[in-house]
Order: structure tokens, then sequence, then C-alpha cells
């Protein structure tokens, strides 16, 4: 199972067809910490149809991610997970802001 470094209880329980489930064990996150961790908007997604939590997209991910809202601060700062996009230099993304919105 999937576990982020900042919130070790949080892990990827299952993914059934496009939507990824979460759930806590052994204690609880504090999601207030990461507010500002939050999606773009409007949604921008992959050259090929990915991204925005598989909300509108044409190809859904098993697990979730969009790309971060970069008004609340450097995705780096504001996201525990956010990572550059490959496919969209100088935009980053992130799981966590789609279980934070």
């Amino acid at each position: 199972m999937q576990r982020y470094k900042i919130c070790p209880q949080l892990r990827l329980l299952f993914s059934h067809g496009n939507i990824s489930f979460f759930a806590l064990f052994a204690g609880k996150c504090d999601f207030t910490r990461f507010k500002k961790c939050t999606c773009m908007s409007p949604a921008v997604y992959t050259p090929d149809g990915r991204g925005n939590c598989n909300l509108g997209v044409t190809k859904p991910d098993k697990q979730v991610w969009c790309y971060v809202n970069e008004s609340h601060g450097h995705p780096l700062k504001v996201c525990p997970d956010s990572r550059e996009s490959s496919s969209r230099p100088g935009l980053y993304w992130s799981r966590f802001a789609c279980i934070t919105e």
C-alpha cells in the first residue's frame, strides 16, 4: 500500500475503475495543515487528457491527481507530495490536492 511521508497513516486502500479510495490507519492526519494544497481551476489536463482528479478526463488514471494551484504558494511548499510535471514543464501535480479539496 502507498504511504505519504507527511501523513503516514494515509494509505491507498484500493482503486475501483477510475476512483482511488484512501483510508486512515493507526491515527488521524490533520488535513487542515494542507488547505492551500488545491487543484488548478479551471482544470488543466495532460496533452492526452489526464488529470483533474479524473473529473472530465478523456483518459482516467487508477490513482487520481491534479495540477497544483500555485496562487497559494509554491507547490513544493503547499503540497507534501507535489512533483514537477514531465508533460507540462513548470507545472506541478499532486494526489494529495485531490484529497484536501
